[in-house]
């Protein structure tokens, strides 16, 4: 049965050769041949993992949560663009993460040698939570990219 999404997805990650080996036989990949494929970032023995994920998520929750939601959609949209595109896409990114109070909050916390507090502070020092389907909730406006300026 033909691949649904695997055949769009997969040759700009591991190339046409690789996807197409894969798509055409169905062999597994093992954990070895993934990482070093690009399949996956990194590879930790079972009893690692929960280590391993709240070592990768810990910085993440302790970021402005605007800032990281404002940059996953930068990631998602420089996938389809062109440099100055994702450049203004940037610049307005930037623009809108400044309309929350995350950077004054972030410099002024460093400034005063203290932790920044982006609210809920709970959620974010206990990364395993997430884990576990707890879910952290922001009081904040979201913000947005402005796109009617980068056609």
């Amino acid at each position: 049965m033909p691949s649904v999404i695997q055949a769009a997805l997969l040759p700009p990650m591991i190339g046409p050769g690789r996807a197409a080996e894969m798509l055409l036989t169905g062999a597994p990949v093992s954990a070895a041949q993934a990482l070093q494929w690009g399949l996956v970032n990194r590879v930790v023995p079972d009893e690692g993992l929960i280590g391993a994920v709240e070592e990768l998520a810990a910085p993440i929750l302790a970021s402005g949560p605007e800032a990281i939601r404002l940059q996953k959609e930068l990631i998602i949209r420089w996938r389809e663009s062109d440099l100055p595109t994702a450049v203004r896409y940037g610049i307005n990114a930037f623009t809108a993460a400044c309309a929350t109070g995350e950077p004054r909050e972030g410099m002024t916390a460093y400034l005063e040698k203290r932790r920044a507090n982006f609210g809920d502070e709970a959620c974010r020092s206990r990364p395993s939570r997430l884990i576990s389907g707890a879910r952290c909730s922001s009081t904040a406006p979201a913000a947005t990219i402005d796109t009617r300026s980068v056609a």
